[in-house]
């Protein structure tokens, strides 16, 4: 269940010097941020990595590496397992260190769900780890909802960049696993890259089957610039 190009420009101003009327050398400045009108995340800085967190931790409200405060809370979870919605220091999807979301012998519509809150718009990029499928064992599903001061930012298939074949874009903010991609696969891991700021995020891992395995996804470092 299981980072693009960073876009450089530079800031060209022109300075006069005003009583010889002359103009002098143009200064530069530049810097780095997520095109995010374009849809598209750059290598932004990892601002909250889970490697920095307490292994089996649960995350409460964490200061990123910017400064922004993000708080996270469990807003319910049908049947979860014993490591739900806690800090793993493992890899999965090819991927180490995660915020782990895990049911325990779930049925179809049963789910969890995670709210991440920010103290302030950030453009936000984060990847699913191992959202697949077993057959009669799990079909992970993940729905990812943003917001902006209470108006929704929708995803669409462009802002859910899937790595592989082991998990597909069904509409509707969501992702659903096509087969087992193995722990050691990037296949079924899905980069989130919102369009535009978003100041909350509500994440819901849910099983649309009546399979009675335990399963389990990952959420990994989150970034932006």
């Amino acid at each position: 269940m299981t980072d693009v190009d960073v876009d450089r420009r530079a800031l060209l101003t022109r300075g006069a010097v005003a009583t010889a009327a002359v103009w002098v050398a143009p200064a530069v400045t530049t810097f780095d941020r997520v095109a995010a009108a374009s849809g598209t995340c750059g290598v932004a800085p990892v601002q909250l990595a889970w490697s920095n967190e307490t292994n089996t931790s649960v995350p409460g409200t964490i200061t990123a590496a910017d400064g922004t405060d993000v708080t996270f809370t469990l807003v319910s979870a049908s049947k979860p397992a014993s490591n739900n919605f806690r800090v793993r220091h493992i890899t999965r999807g090819g991927l180490t260190d995660m915020l782990y979301l895990s049911m325990q012998g779930a049925n179809a519509g049963d789910s969890v769900v995670v709210r991440m809150d920010f103290d302030a718009p950030v453009d936000l990029c984060f990847t699913l780890i191992d959202v697949d499928r077993s057959s009669e064992r799990w079909e992970d599903t993940v729905t990812v909802v943003g917001a902006n001061g209470g108006a929704p930012v929708d995803l669409t298939a462009a802002d859910m960049v899937l790595a592989g074949t082991g998990v597909s874009y069904i509409g509707a903010n969501t992702v659903r696993g096509v087969y087992s991609a193995g722990n050691s696969s990037s296949a079924a891991n899905v980069d989130v890259r919102f369009p535009s700021p978003v100041d909350s995020v509500l994440i819901t891992y849910s099983d649309v089957t009546n399979w009675t395995t335990t399963q389990y996804v990952g959420i990994h470092d989150l970034r932006w610039c």
